[in-house]
């Protein structure tokens, strides 16, 4: 893009010119660096999107919701977005949230979102967790693929020890990639004092990495879009979302606004935590 691509915070505007290469994402964050203690109630969430996402033109008529989200994960953050904006959201997202509808499944789901007026898509990202009244992290095994696929590593007693075959079954490929995942970081999770909730920070940074490359790709997309990835937390008290990644991308205009800070600035942040970590150089601008 000539004209380079902005990222712009709502407060003052902070301006990022690109370079043509996009520079090296940074390394991943502690796994502590962002405590599960901070995820906000679903519907304050919701509503804190709304009103932000308004300037930049989403609403019923014209906002499609696209998600990438396990198929485990109990009604959350998902349902109060579509019961804002309408339909039914277009699912992206297979075990532990990975985006397996591929690319193919991206280029269709902006095709569709595309023939509406003005329209704009809004991408639900992430992975999810359990934690119990007494404050234990992980228990419900059964329905969270990505915990299991560490306890089949941990059973294993490391990745020297994992059948082969588990990493190439034809009738199992969506756990196989999570095999693969867990693999990369099994090391860093067993060697957290919290092995539970170091396995859902490392599986958002694999659903956050797969949808940087299916969704972005290097390719402009004509229909802009904003994405919103995070961890849900099923506690005793209900479904909460800790936000780790929001923010507006508009080619057209030459536009990256992260607005993760000022909407959420409670929220500790991971690194740039962005689904587009676009790297050049920064300029201090004013509206």
């Amino acid at each position: 893009c000539e004209q380079g691509i902005m990222r712009a915070r709502a407060s003052s505007l902070h301006v990022r010119r690109l370079s043509s290469s996009a520079a090296a994402p940074p390394p991943p964050p502690p796994i502590s660096a962002v405590p599960l203690a901070d995820a906000l109630p679903v519907s304050e969430v919701a509503r804190r999107v709304f009103e932000s996402l308004e300037e930049f033109g989403f609403g019923a008529a014209s906002t499609t919701v696209l998600s990438s989200t396990c198929p485990f994960e109990r009604p959350g953050l998902v349902g109060s977005v579509v019961e804002r904006y309408g339909g039914s959201p277009i699912a992206l997202g297979g075990l532990g949230g990975i985006p397996f509808a591929g690319r193919t499944g991206v280029d269709s789901a902006f095709a569709m979102a595309a023939t509406a007026p003005d329209s704009r898509n809004l991408i639900v990202y992430g992975t999810h967790i359990d934690v119990a009244a007494d404050g234990e992290i992980g228990t419900a095994l059964a329905s969270n693929p990505i915990l299991q696929a560490f306890a089949t590593m941990d059973e294993a007693a490391g990745v020297e020890g994992l059948d082969p075959e588990l990493l190439r079954d034809r009738h199992d490929l969506q756990h196989s990639l999570l095999l693969l995942e867990a693999a990369k970081a099994y090391d860093s999770v067993i060697a957290h004092p919290e092995p539970a909730a170091a396995t859902a920070y490392r599986a958002f940074d694999a659903v956050q990495r797969y949808l940087r490359e299916i969704v972005y790709g290097g390719e402009p997309r004509a229909t802009p879009f904003a994405s919103l990835g995070g961890i849900t937390v099923h506690t005793a008290d209900g479904v909460r979302f800790l936000p780790l990644a929001f923010e507006f991308l508009d080619h057209e205009e030459g536009q990256l606004h992260d607005l993760v800070e000022d909407v959420f600035p409670e929220v500790a942040r991971m690194h740039g935590a962005m689904l587009f970590d676009l790297g050049g150089e920064d300029e201090m601008g004013e509206e």
